[in-house]
């Protein structure tokens, strides 16, 4: 048996029949269409690499810019802290990194409640609130009482 494999996913067992005219139109209708998916696909994985690239070096720049208002050592980079086994400079870095996480976490309460952990939160609010007043079972108890 004879098998010719292409230079894309497709592999076909052709049983000595590679010069029938129907056979070379369908395998190039296969591969054309497996060139243009194929095309399609490399670009949109392009597309997202790029978009992630370009956010993480915004993120990088947001947090260089942080770095140098706080005038952390390294840039505020703590792998070459890490690296150069700086360890007052490695503690510095942490506290102020924890430092500004709690600051964003304390300034932005409101974005909390759309994710999960804020209506986590709420929830557990709202059955503190409850607890507080008796909650449903403590309504009936008090209404019954009453009568």
């Amino acid at each position: 048996k004879l098998t010719k494999k292409f230079k894309f996913p497709l592999s076909i067992d052709l049983e000595g029949c590679l010069d029938i005219p129907e056979y070379k139109k369908s395998s190039q209708g296969y591969y054309t269409s497996w060139k243009v998916a194929f095309d399609e696909a490399e670009k949109e994985r392009l597309a997202l690499e790029k978009e992630k690239k370009e956010k993480d070096a915004a993120r990088q720049r947001k947090q260089e810019e942080w770095a140098k208002e706080q005038g952390l050592p390294y840039g505020g980079d703590l792998k070459k802290a890490r690296a150069a086994r700086d360890r007052k400079a490695i503690q510095v870095i942490m506290k102020a990194k924890k430092a500004q996480q709690e600051a964003k976490a304390a300034a932005e309460p409101d974005q909390r409640e759309g994710s999960k952990e804020g209506k986590e939160a709420a929830a557990a609010e709202e059955n503190q609130e409850e607890a507080k007043h008796g909650g449903l079972l403590g309504d009936i108890k008090k209404e019954i009482e009453k009568r």
